[in-house]
């Protein structure tokens, strides 16, 4: 999409300066920094770069579209980054879990030399000399991104609030509309979030290590994955960009607080759960967000068996690794399957030696690409229906979205 990658140009200029800012985050008040400083600014930047950066994408679209102007401030640029770092933190982390190969066309950072070249020349060694691979202590630095990405929040949500207070001396606005700024809406979505995608992959590593354990790789169901998918994609990567968006936008236009408390309750006060789509106080915002997470995973499973490695940027493993995938949960629902069919599937997931032929073939036979379309287009237009009543400026950003994800291959 063009207008994404003009954001992408954007985020690159800074990424420099955000990485200076972000190392700076880190190390306050302390005085490791001379130490690690080369390690953790290489790490920043080796992890945010060579994906889509659509979370980042999604925040500056939704704050221009809502401040009808072209021009980025850098506290929104910073905050975009922000949500790509810790976007970087958990695929660090999940790299591990997953012994992956690859990540974005090259290796995962964990299976990355643990010293860089600029460490080694101020130890005063050559960069040819052997060394061990980041490892497992890669786990630590997931949490060092982690951290730069909530205290860069912080210190642009402070920055920001020392502004409102001006305001408020002035008594320029309603008192209501000051005390949402004083509960810090940007580091409270930002944990919001962070939180619900955590408990989304502990739900997701533990459903696969205990199914692997107990022989019972072909038991996921359709309402688990649910869950799964929402916890672990619907909120960091669309609600929280979307919401942050939102926020920094009343950041720089707080006489609009009224209108947005009105019309995106879900990026103010409410929390959408899992329970957004059915419940009535759901507003079409948070429907829209659970809905695009819940179309986003079930792509990438998709993806994960039938898009090639060299496009996909890494090696598919969904099968060895006995994920409840939606593809997994048609194949077991579909009429079309035989017992012949099931044993294949009882015999290969969740088997690090599979078949991964074996399954596709199944997969094929019950005419899984034909469920996976019909679902996309279910979804897609509940999406839709969804934003239908809501404020155009509001909704613009995810119906842009969802054609952006939807047209995606890989």
């Amino acid at each position: 999409m063009e207008r994404y990658k003009v954001y992408k140009e954007k985020l690159l200029e800074v990424l420099p300066k955000y990485i200076d800012f972000a190392s700076d985050r880190v190390f306050d008040c302390s005085d490791i920094g001379p130490e690690l400083e080369d390690h953790v600014r290489f790490l920043i930047e080796f992890t945010v770069t060579g994906g889509k950066f659509i979370r980042a994408c999604i925040l500056i679209d939704t704050y221009l579209q809502l401040s009808k102007t072209e021009e980025i401030p850098e506290d929104v640029l910073f905050c975009a980054w922000s949500v790509e770092v810790l976007q970087a933190a958990y695929l660090t982390a999940d790299d591990i879990i997953d012994v992956a190969t690859l990540r974005r066309g090259k290796l995962p950072f964990y299976k990355t030399p643990m010293a860089t070249k600029t460490e080694l020349t101020k130890m005063g060694k050559s960069a040819d000399i052997k060394q061990p691979d980041v490892g497992l202590t890669a786990f630590i630095d997931a949490w060092i991104l982690e951290t730069a990405s909530y205290e860069t929040i912080t210190f642009v949500e402070k920055k920001l609030l020392k502004q409102i207070r001006f305001l408020d001396k002035k008594s320029a606005f309603p008192d209501e509309i000051f005390d949402y700024f004083f509960d810090y809406p940007l580091l409270d979505v930002l944990m919001y979030c962070g939180r619900m995608t955590e408990l989304g992959e502990c739900l997701d590593c533990r459903h696969e290590a205990l199914s692997r354990a107990m022989g019972s790789c072909v038991s996921a169901s359709f309402s688990q994955v649910k869950k799964i998918h929402i916890h672990k994609t619907s909120f960091y990567t669309f609600y929280l960009p979307y919401a942050l968006g939102v926020v920094l936008y009343l950041y720089h236009h707080p006489e609009d607080v009224d209108h947005v408390l009105k019309e995106v309750p879900g990026a103010i006060k409410v929390r959408p759960g899992v329970a957004a789509e059915t419940k009535d106080i759901a507003t079409g915002i948070d429907v829209a967000c659970v809905c695009l997470g819940r179309l986003f995973q079930m792509q990438d499973d998709f993806f994960d068996l039938f898009c090639p490695p060299e496009k996909l940027g890494k090696v598919g493993t969904d099968i060895q690794e006995g994920k409840a995938s939606w593809l997994l949960c048609y194949a077991l629902d579909s009429p079309l399957l035989t017992e012949s069919m099931r044993k294949v599937l009882a015999d290969n997931i969740g088997n690090s030696d599979a078949d991964c032929r074996a399954v596709r073939n199944v997969y094929e036979a019950v005419e899984v690409e034909k469920g996976y379309k019909t679902e996309l287009k279910k979804i897609s237009d509940k999406i839709s229906t969804a934003l239908k009543p809501v404020d155009e400026r509001f909704s613009e950003p995810l119906l842009i979205l969802l054609r952006y994800i939807v047209g995606r291959d890989y």
